[in-house]
């Protein structure tokens, strides 16, 4: 990052330029978003998901609010899911989309179209790893989810 013959001093300036950004700057804490929750399989409801933008870069953001009903140790448990939209993660926001039984022509349908998933049930996985845990959507049904009229006739 910074050339080893660079005088102390010239690095100290180039510090000084980001002193007032830095007293700003929140320390990242490693946080268990599911702290208690156990890995495996869950079966919840989701409550709520709403477009919304994440707060340090203003990044569209998708948040599930669920609420499990199966699951080992945590029905009646609410959890989030956030997914941030970019470039880069637009097939996993299709993939959680469909999954939750959305499939949609265009993103720009995205926000009027994610009411209509309020109320389905969804089956998800916790799984945690070295750098945290996260909540992954199955594409499997859940058995006891009750049923969604979706207007069709079949």
């Amino acid at each position: 990052m910074y050339d080893t013959f660079q005088k102390p001093a010239e690095k100290s300036s180039e510090l000084q330029k980001l002193d007032d950004q830095w007293g700003k700057t929140p320390a990242r804490a490693q946080e268990d978003r599911y702290a208690g929750l156990p890995d495996g399989d869950y079966e919840a409801n989701i409550e709520e998901v709403r477009l919304s933008e994440t707060a340090s870069t203003q990044r569209p953001v998708v948040i599930w609010t669920l609420r499990i009903f199966d699951g080992p140790n945590g029905a009646g448990r609410v959890v989030y899911k956030n997914r941030v939209i970019t470039e880069k993660t637009l097939p996993y926001l299709k993939e959680d989309l469909e999954k939750c039984g959305l499939t949609l022509q265009r993103l720009s349908e995205l926000e009027e179209s994610l009411p209509q998933l309020t109320g389905r049930a969804v089956a998800f996985r916790k799984v945690t790893r070295p750098n945290g845990a996260d909540i992954y959507f199955s594409w499997s049904r859940p058995k006891g989810a009750p049923a969604v009229d979706d207007g069709l006739p079949f």
